[in-house]
């Protein structure tokens, strides 16, 4: 890894942005400074290259706001470059942030402002993005993907959008926009590098916090801020994968979530009954991505995560409701 601007000396809130070199990274920091400006003018705005193809440049300050750029010498994946970028930087409060977001003026105050009032480990933004629903084709509505809800959808795990314009308690921070409480992201270790290149890592994140509440540490909270507010366009940071390698990713990274997550023996055996049937469907239709997910979930999980720790249970509380 090289490195270049900005020196980490402690600040009081920095931005992480990991790139592949999304045409949009530009105007993202542009809108990031342009808020930061108002409010943490000793801000720092850390920039991840994931090994793209191009090194990218950034300049040393974006609208007054001092930069660091940091290239990986190889691609490490969405989460492992956030945790690199963390890594690198002294401060209180880190945001992470996609290189297709741009925020409302106001937004960091706002998220701040919920941090400081509030015992929670991480405040959400309200992320405009637009979602195209399965019953009407080629329609799109606004949604917030802070509060995607995951719901048992026949049993499988799915995420379910939420319209924009309302306010509950977010299932999980979005990896799109969050600003979140140093010291308690510290604890949690960050996003989970089994899940890279990318696909459900802030989900595992935010349920492993959950585990920490249920525990009874009560600053694991999440709050929803909707007086701060961003703009997501979505899918442009995995546009250059091929769709079936996105969608195995995907199927795999949700196996995991059940592994580390789900704890209840009947949905787990109602989802094994439901998986096999739905592969074989699959690839009679030429579609492996069911099967070779489920494959792929199952030999990190006997290979990568032998602690021996049980499910944590965190998924079976926001089913059942009891969060």
């Amino acid at each position: 890894m090289t490195g270049a601007g900005a020196a980490a000396v402690e600040r009081s809130l920095a931005v992480v942005v990991p790139t592949r070199g999304s045409p949009t990274l530009l105007r993202a920091l542009e809108s990031l400074a342009a808020d930061l400006a108002t409010a943490f003018t000793d801000a720092l705005l850390v920039v991840i290259d994931d090994a793209t193809p191009r090194p990218i440049e950034i300049p040393e300050r974006v609208g007054g706001i001092a930069t660091r750029l940091l290239r990986l010498d190889r691609r490490h994946g969405f989460g492992p470059a956030v945790n690199v970028g963390v890594a690198a930087c002294a401060a209180r409060w880190v945001a992470v942030v996609n290189d297709d977001v741009e925020v409302e003026r106001g937004c960091f105050t706002a998220l701040v402002d919920a941090l400081v009032k509030r015992t929670a480990w991480v405040a959400c933004p309200a992320v405009e993005a637009r979602e195209a629903p399965s019953s009407a084709p080629g329609r799109t509505s606004v949604v917030d993907e802070s509060l995607y809800r995951l719901v048992w959808d026949r049993a499988t795990l799915r995420t379910q959008p939420i319209a924009f314009e309302r306010s509950l308690t977010p299932h999980y921070p979005s990896g799109a926009l969050a600003l979140y409480d140093r010291a308690c992201w510290d604890v949690l270790g960050g996003y989970d590098e089994h899940f890279a290149p990318y696909y459900w890592e802030d989900v595992d994140l935010g349920l492993r916090a959950l585990a920490r509440r249920l525990a009874g540490d009560e600053r694991f909270t999440a709050v929803h801020v909707p007086a701060a507010r961003g703009r997501h366009e979505r899918h442009r940071t995995v546009v250059d994968e091929p769709r079936s390698l996105r969608k195995t990713i995907y199927r795999r990274n949700r196996e995991l979530i059940l592994h580390r997550h789900l704890a209840s023996p009947s949905l787990r055996r109602a989802h094994l009954a439901m998986l096999v049937p739905r592969a074989l469907r699959g690839l009679l239709s030429g579609d492996a991505s069911h099967l070779r997910g489920a494959l792929w979930a199952r030999r990190l999980g006997r290979t990568e995560w032998r602690d021996g720790a049980p499910p944590s249970g965190a998924l079976d509380a926001l089913l059942d409701g009891r969060v």
